[in-house]
């Protein structure tokens, strides 16, 4: 089925509530019919604004800065949360869309609403993710670290990873250290215990070359064989410039 029949079913489809009109509306986005589906997602707001926690509000900002209305996004984020919405993604892309607006305060100050929330938005029986609030954090560093504030941000990282963090927030984390901050040693571990715990192809890659880039020259050359043997494909992205300018001495990519 291609697009236009797609939209020519939903249009036709019938709507009995929120829930339904919510579905239509984020079938309207997948196909980046963004004003149909902020259509959808008004007439689900004025039927329930506080329904799922606010989810039509907080999609309404979505939908808003997908088209470049981000000061009207940002609106209707504050809107959800300050009635109630919990969820994790509302939070961070208010912060997103305060930062699209030079407010690299705001920015941080919806993260830190976010994290001084006492119940995780993620408990609200739908999202399994637990790695919500050390996403905040490394998220947080982020911005830290554009503001010059790298102390701080080093903190912010090291507090995301208190809790039994998952492999996917050990490589978020690791890749603060390498990309952002240059600090290959410190992501090094991070990498080491996310490969161990779940060793993706992507992940082994971004090992390879951070043992490369602290000196461990040999088991790098090991690594990044073993990954690429299994995953021929990764050849062309290792090689590409931006993955190359990754590595201290690129002549390492010579020797595989």
């Amino acid at each position: 089925m291609n697009d236009e029949e797609q939209l020519a079913r939903l249009r036709d489809a019938p709507t009995n509530g929120p829930d339904d009109l919510i579905e239509r509306a984020l079938a309207y986005a997948a196909l980046d019919h963004h004003e149909e589906a902020l259509v959808d997602l008004d007439a689900a707001i004025a039927l329930d604004p506080a329904f799922d926690g606010c989810l039509a509000l907080h999609l309404r900002g979505d939908c808003l800065l997908a088209l470049g209305r981000v000061e009207e996004a940002l609106g209707a984020y504050e809107r959800a949360i300050d009635g109630g919405a919990r969820r994790w993604e509302a939070f961070l892309h208010a912060s997103l869309a305060a930062w699209d607006t030079g407010s690299a305060e705001d920015a941080i100050g919806w993260l830190d609403r976010y994290l001084a929330l006492e119940v995780s938005p993620r408990d609200d029986g739908d999202n399994e993710d637990d790695d919500a609030r050390g996403e905040a954090r490394v998220r947080k560093a982020h911005v830290l670290a554009e503001l010059g504030r790298d102390a701080e941000a080093v903190v912010e990282v090291a507090a995301a990873l208190e809790d039994a963090p998952s492999p996917e927030l050990l490589e978020e984390a690791a890749d603060f250290h390498a990309v952002v901050r240059g600090a290959w040693a410190d992501a090094l571990p991070l990498y080491e215990r996310a490969w161990d715990e779940d060793p993706t192809p992507g992940l082994g890659l971004k090992l390879g070359f951070t043992l490369a880039n602290v000196g461990r020259d040999a088991d790098a050359i090991e690594q990044l064989r073993a990954v690429l043997e299994a995953e021929p494909e990764l050849q062309e992205l290792a090689q590409s410039e931006g993955w190359r300018e990754r590595l201290r001495d690129p002549s390492i990519l010579e020797r595989l």
